[in-house]
């Protein structure tokens, strides 16, 4: 880039940053509340088909949206019921929710969204206009309740209906959308950020701050630092460190079930003795790892998988202590000792030595490993570490090709049991074989009521716990650096702005 490039390119930043700055000061001279957000992506982030992220339901209402227990409560959808089969979903609308333009939100609006989903998705669905305000979803197989369409988006029929689905990504509707949720569209500077505005006919109330900018940055923490943003979501818990000082900024977290584990082969003669499994578990120190990574205190430990319900209730049996000195005995039992005195246990005549996999991508991945080397070390077992790229990690999960490996064990947010089948269940890249967790987890995957397949996985937990067929460490922590003016966040209940944006609030002064 030649200086005349650089110089140029510097004035258009500075002109950006000084049209923000004014803007944001002609607000508060107004008496208007007004944030601006760090987000990814650009101003086609309403297209929730292509992004998916969060600021869609700043514009579109899903059916429903959830608690703080991952239990689904009412929003389009006002209430709804199923029959005995749950391949049939009948949804009552609200009848108060308008478009932005002012038209009213129907039962067509949803089987249009849910027609056009299934044409370029294929979702294995048939929707029935019963009347205005209520619609019928049929299923070709059950669903739960975690998955009928819950947190899809749903569009305005009489603005799309005659537009061609063929350049469906390319609608210049996404980057001016009109939608029907607590904020609405004001207006967009490509690729920089979009501005939306309370919305007063929503349905819950007009939302208490009245401007919002999400801006599209990677530069988050400078920005901060600036007073260019206000905040930004998914902070690693380093990043967190390096604004502790500022008094300007309150950090706040919560943990999704996605937890990082230690994966062990059972086919390797190593870990084939579960007793041998729990004495490595007892081993690691977890309550110190998670303060080594900046963790908060209060850091759930699981030696279990749970149903997203209970993990979030903490219905889950307490993790093994760590205990190193029962390590060293379980180990002496099963014939591993320090015979030559050079600090790694040996059997007939192997020591017990292995290789871990790490991803490289996965936060605080590097890390655990090297703190779990070292306490392996102390009671006598080598681990070394080989760093790969997660997609090859991926790669040797599914083939087998690993002695252990540090990964996530990720259920998604609406159905942890799939991955669980998938990771112990008859077909385990693990090669874990145990026929009762088998029988549970197909039970589980049948089960469609959410109170009894909490009553399967309480009979999961003490067998796996028994098992320990991987070793969890810590689970993921989602982290938020908001400025202290914006109110309303709280820990594990409500820490992203923009989803919980129509609950937030702004005081300038303290």
């Amino acid at each position: 880039m030649t200086v005349k490039h650089s110089m140029s390119f510097l004035c258009i930043v500075l002109i950006i940053v000084m049209f923000i700055q004014c803007d944001r000061r002609e607000s508060t001279q107004s008496g208007e509340s007004k944030i601006i957000v760090a987000y990814p992506g650009d101003e086609t982030i309403f297209n929730h088909e292509y992004w998916g992220y969060e600021a869609t339901y700043l514009m579109f209402i899903p059916l429903f949206d959830w608690d703080e227990f991952g239990d689904l409560q009412p929003a389009l959808a006002e209430r709804w019921e199923h029959s005995p089969d749950y391949r049939e979903w009948t949804y009552y609308l609200r009848k108060d929710v308008r478009w932005h333009d002012g038209m009213p939100v129907t039962a067509h609006d949803i089987k249009f969204s849910m027609d056009m989903r299934a044409k370029l998705k294929g979702h294995e669905s048939a929707v029935e206009v019963i009347d205005d305000y209520t619609c019928r979803v049929i299923f070709n197989r059950p669903k739960d309740r975690m998955n009928t369409y819950d947190l899809e988006a749903f569009y305005p029929k009489h603005l799309l209906e005659n537009l061609d689905l063929e350049d469906f990504y390319e609608w210049d509707f996404w980057s001016h959308p009109v939608g029907n949720g607590p904020y609405r569209y004001v207006r967009h500077m490509p690729k920089i950020m979009v501005e939306l505005e309370a919305n007063p006919e929503y349905f819950r109330g007009k939302p208490k701050i009245d401007r919002v900018v999400l801006k599209f940055t990677n530069n988050i923490i400078p920005e901060l630092m600036s007073g260019s943003i206000d905040a930004a979501e998914f902070f690693d818990r380093s990043d967190v460190l390096k604004l502790k000082g500022d008094d300007r900024f309150r950090s706040y977290y919560s943990w999704a079930n996605q937890v990082t584990s230690i994966y062990w082969n059972h086919n390797h003669p190593l870990f084939r003795n579960k007793e041998i499994r729990r004495a490595l578990t007892m081993a690691i120190n977890r309550v110190e790892l998670s303060g080594l990574l900046n963790y908060p205190d209060d850091v759930p430990i699981l030696d279990t998988i749970t149903t997203w319900r209970q993990f979030r209730k903490g219905v889950y049996p307490d993790p093994l202590p760590n205990d190193p000195d029962q390590a060293r005995k379980i180990l002496e039992k099963h014939g591993w000792r320090d015979t030559n005195g050079d600090g790694i246990r040996e059997r007939e005549g192997k020591e017990f030595h292995f290789s871990a996999l790490i991803s490289s991508s996965l936060p605080g991945s590097k890390e655990s490993a090297i703190y779990v080397q070292d306490q392996f070390r102390r009671i006598g077992v080598r681990m070394e570490i080989q760093l790969l790229d997660e997609l090859f990690i991926m790669q040797r999960i599914q083939t087998g090709d690993f002695e252990a490996l540090f990964f996530l064990v990720e259920g998604t947010l609406t159905h942890p049991r799939y991955g669980d089948a998938k990771l112990f269940g008859k077909e385990s890249p693990l090669g874990y074989k145990n026929p009762e967790i088998i029988r549970l987890l197909d039970m589980a995957l049948l089960e469609m009521d959410p109170d009894k397949l909490d009553s399967i996985y309480k009979k999961i937990m003490p067998i796996f716990v028994e098992d320990m067929p991987m070793t969890f460490l810590l689970p993921r922590v989602f982290s938020t650096i908001a400025h202290r003016r914006i109110k309303g966040l709280k820990n594990l209940e409500r820490i992203f702005p923009i989803w919980e944006l129509e609950h937030l609030w702004i005081e300038e002064k303290e």
